[in-house]
């Protein structure tokens, strides 16, 4: 006897799930925040739904047999139990979760880059702005990144 088996994952985010899936090679469709794959089993499509704060894979509970699955509707001559599946689906979101927080980091340090040269040109601008309005010359020479501002008026 069988019955739908709803596994818990630690998957929570979806563009990493679905690369890792791309990545294994599963075909999927998207229905709404349902990840249908193209694993079929007794129950029809084996499921990723988002329940609360994470994915949720539901599947007939003999589709985790390994070597043939005896209600193997998919045309596969090796049938992967979900066991296998599911760890093969955490390797590679691992893999493309380690990729997005290293994209995110760069972004964000990035993004720190140019705020602080904002706040350095927005600070030279001031300065420059104070001093013309003091009838001072100004002349400006950069070492690196620092910036050297030298303020002269003649008498």
């Amino acid at each position: 006897m069988s019955a739908i088996v709803k596994t818990h994952t630690p998957f929570s985010d979806i563009e990493c799930l679905l690369e890792a899936l791309d990545a294994i090679g599963q075909k999927y469709t998207l229905d709404g925040t349902m990840i249908m794959t193209d694993r079929i089993d007794y129950y029809g499509s084996e499921r990723f739904i988002w329940e609360k704060d994470r994915y949720v894979f539901t599947h007939d509970s003999t589709a985790d047999m390994e070597g043939r699955y005896p209600w193997n509707q998919n045309n596969l001559k090796n049938w992967m139990s979900v066991s296998s599946f599911l760890k093969a689906v955490d390797t590679g979101y691992k893999e493309s979760y380690i990729k997005k927080m290293e994209r995110l980091a760069e972004e964000e340090r990035k993004a720190e880059e140019e705020r602080k040269r904002k706040i350095v040109e927005a600070k030279r601008n001031e300065i420059v702005t104070i001093a013309r309005e003091k009838g001072y010359f100004i002349k400006e020479s950069t070492d690196g990144k620092q910036i050297q501002l030298v303020l002269t008026r003649t008498v």
